[in-house]
């Protein structure tokens, strides 16, 4: 009997991915970084992905990111540790920036974000630290493999699934979502 997707990853190592070197790939600085995250619609104070490394056979990229404590308030008193769900959303910031950087996403499209699949937290992030956000494409256009590492060392990794859409049809989808929301019972009986 073949097991499942999800029953094969349970305790997985992680992929191997053979990220090269700098020379191999395009290099994007900062504020070129920060223009194209700005021009997608997030403000400074959420932009996690500083630079960017886009290789040039197109197949994967690197966010970098240096951890700052700010992002740290609150999370953890006296033992300060990055929050989990802030992983996938560098990764999908790395995403954008090489979609806008490849000319794969327009002033006019927008993405939307499916799943977030099987990500494994194996090392912790502390503050201080300088982290890249690796994605590569999977045989499904749709579909990345993420992989955060410092070094040598994989702190997480696992899948986001995301595509490019008009931002007409975002907003179609946003007035959908909202209509079902409305609509919607309340979860307790005493909710109004």
């Amino acid at each position: 009997m073949a097991m499942s997707e999800r029953e094969t990853r349970k305790g997985r190592p992680h992929q191997k991915v053979e990220w090269g070197t700098t020379s191999d790939y395009v290099y994007i600085p900062p504020l070129q970084t920060s223009g194209f995250l700005t021009r997608f619609g997030l403000e400074e104070s959420w932009q996690m992905i500083e630079s960017l490394y886009v290789a040039k056979d197109n197949t994967r990229a690197v966010g970098v990111y240096r951890v700052t404590p700010e992002r740290f308030e609150g999370h953890l008193i006296g033992n300060p540790l990055f929050q989990g769900v802030l992983n996938p959303e560098a990764a999908a910031q790395t995403w954008i920036v090489w979609k806008m950087f490849q000319q794969e996403m327009t002033d006019d499209q927008t993405a939307l974000f499916a799943a977030i699949d099987g990500f494994q937290f194996r090392r912790p992030l502390f503050p201080g630290t300088t982290v890249n956000f690796g994605i590569v494409k999977t045989d499904n256009p749709n579909r990345l493999y993420v992989q955060v590492f410092v070094g040598d060392h994989v702190l997480t990794d696992g899948y986001i699934e995301a595509a490019v859409v008009s931002k007409e049809d975002a907003d179609n989808r946003k007035k959908q979502a909202l209509k079902q929301q409305e609509r919607a019972l309340p979860l307790f009986p005493f909710q109004e």
